[in-house]
């Protein structure tokens, strides 16, 4: 269900223990940025072993970015905790680039 991934700048909201954001890095993602609010979850994640990968401690309903700064917004399992779904998919709209994808 993804589209290609190579040389994009992507976004894994609810990253968990890494492995979605690893496999982008894998796939040529230029960045891979994971944010989860578990503080337990993210001491699983792998320290990043490839350049573009990081993460964040923070929740879908309060990230912020910079408009227009990313290809894809990744997430699996995650909005199902999110209360208000409106506030959360209207920023995800406002990060996308033209002609961006989200997958959740």
């Amino acid at each position: 269900m993804l589209p290609v991934v190579a040389g994009r700048d992507v976004l894994v909201v609810g990253c968990g223990d890494d492995a979605v954001a690893r496999w982008l890095a894998s796939c040529g993602a230029r960045h891979v940025l994971g944010i989860d609010l578990s503080r337990r979850v993210l001491t699983l994640a792998a320290p990043p072993t490839l350049p573009p990968v990081r993460y964040c401690r923070a929740s879908a309903e309060t990230f912020a970015l910079a408009v227009d700064s990313l290809d894809l917004v990744v997430s699996s399992l995650t909005l199902h905790y999110v209360v208000d779904y409106d506030a959360p998919i209207r920023r995800v709209a406002s990060w996308l680039r033209p002609h961006g994808n989200v997958t959740f």
